[in-house]
């Protein structure tokens, strides 16, 4: 036979839990707690729990953020598109290399200290350089890497469910025994 004081810890423990998992901060920084009703059904004591059970919170992100890695995994199947642009200024020095693809000491357009590069330009003046570029690359195949890759981050997402309903489950059978333990003591 149960003793009387070891439910009503158990209930009391039970309660102290879901009243922790009730505080929220308010916009001014106040704690706002919202207590159950004093006479619960068992189905408004189970909702009440699944609605504020801290640990449950948890496993509901948890599932979310899984639910957002598919989305991550699936990202390597869409195209990428780049673009870029680069403005700086430039000191031809003593060769005509930045002008043409030729070697510095070039046969066709040999070096002259008095008038460096095309237009005869001498070695101390800067000129300005821009270069801009656009690009797009889509894949093709990858050997199925990042199709196992989107199945695996599938099948976690699916795990967290099942993991989230299971602490569901939990925290039910635990409101049940805490509400039938508490009529129990009542009669």
């Amino acid at each position: 036979m149960i003793q009387k004081k070891t439910w009503s810890a158990v209930v009391m423990g039970a309660a102290a839990l879901i009243g922790m998992a009730t505080q929220a901060l308010a916009a001014d920084g106040a704690i706002v707690t919202q207590a159950p009703d004093p006479h619960l059904t068992v189905d408004q004591a189970i909702s009440f729990a699944l609605h504020h059970h801290p640990r449950l919170f948890a496993y509901r992100h948890r599932v979310a953020a899984r639910k957002a890695k598919i989305g991550e995994a699936n990202a390597h199947f869409l195209p990428n598109v780049g673009a870029g642009a680069l403005f700086g200024t430039g000191n031809p020095g003593v060769s005509n290399r930045p002008y043409n693809n030729g070697y510095a000491y070039s046969p066709f357009m040999p070096i002259t200290y008095g008038g460096i590069g095309p237009l005869g330009r001498d070695g101390t003046q800067t000129s300005n350089v821009f270069d801009a570029s656009i690009g797009a690359t889509q894949m093709l195949f990858d050997f199925g890497r990042y199709l196992h890759l989107t199945r695996s981050a599938e099948k976690k997402e699916h795990a967290a469910i099942a993991n989230l309903v299971t602490r569901d489950a939990w925290v039910i059978l635990q409101v049940r025994e805490a509400y039938a333990h508490l009529q129990l003591d009542k009669q």
